[in-house]
């Protein structure tokens, strides 16, 4: 994870390919915080969800910023809500 302190060195910091997800405020310029992968980031909503209860992401967007590309919406508000608290699904495993 990219704390919010380290953000711009997390971001200034990345290899060709990476991908960094951000998590704003929609109605503030504002970043909240950056991540290296989404699971992290949906895990930090999911823990602000569990704190203050899914309203409390209303005005949240998570966003993707691969390098060289432009940045773009991955999920917001209630969809983001719902997102961070629906379990990862694990691929299953072939049986033996």
């Amino acid at each position: 994870m990219c704390s919010s302190d380290a953000s711009r060195l997390c971001i200034l910091s990345r290899k060709p390919n990476d991908m960094i997800y951000e998590l704003w405020y929609e109605d503030s310029p504002n970043i909240i915080d950056a991540f290296t992968t989404e699971a992290e980031a949906l895990a930090e909503v999911r823990a602000y969800i569990e704190d203050h209860g899914p309203a409390s992401v209303d005005m949240m967007a998570l966003l993707a910023a691969p390098q060289g590309k432009e940045k773009y919406i991955v999920a917001r508000g209630t969809h983001l809500a719902k997102r961070a608290m629906t379990p990862p699904a694990h691929p299953r495993t072939a049986a033996m």
